[in-house]
């Protein structure tokens, strides 16, 4: 989501009776863990109980055996998250009784800016975007790290939104990424 957005869940159901969310903050290294080559990290991923932002539950309202949807506001109320790292839960207690994994579970960002990154072997470029309106951002810090989690170079974009940077050597399969 954009900055200026009003992040919302869409969610389909069928024969529950409520839906409970819950919104975490989440920290770059939970970020980079939960999308990073160990699978066991983001099966097992449970969020601290610390980094709990809201807990909510939403009344359901579709006849039994038909769907229903809704679209529930992460903020209450409504309104903007402030750019960063959050972990959605969405539960019901119908689901709780049946399976062992009971949580869909999202990860979302909030940005005012998009980045699209490229590499090539040990080359990464960085194109910095408004969110809203596409132009290149210029003055804005980036790091290229490797997937460990490791800062490898990092660069102000020019008029262009472009950075360069250097790359860790690494296996073709393992991931870079951009903060």
């Amino acid at each position: 989501f954009g900055d200026q957005d009003e992040p919302r869940a869409f969610v389909t159901y069928r024969n529950v009776e409520t839906i409970e969310f819950a919104l975490y903050s989440m920290s770059l290294a939970d970020f980079m863990g939960y999308y990073g080559d160990d699978w066991r990290f983001r099966e097992e991923y449970t969020p601290s109980p610390a980094d709990l932002l809201r807990e909510w539950t939403v009344k359901t309202d579709a006849p039994r055996n038909q769907s229903g949807s809704l679209s529930e506001p992460l903020v209450e109320g409504g309104g903007t998250l402030p750019p960063g790292l959050y972990f959605l839960t969405a539960s019901t207690p119908e689901t709780r009784r049946l399976y062992s994994q009971d949580q869909q579970r999202q990860v979302v960002i909030v940005a005012a800016n998009n980045v699209t990154f490229k590499w090539a072997g040990e080359q990464g470029m960085a194109w910095v975007t408004d969110w809203d309106e596409g132009t290149p951002v210029p003055g804005v810090t980036v790091s290229f790290l490797d997937a460990a989690g490791r800062v490898t170079a990092s660069g102000v974009s020019g008029s262009d939104g472009v950075v360069m940077g250097d790359l860790a050597a690494q296996e073709p399969w393992m991931t870079h990424s951009v903060v």
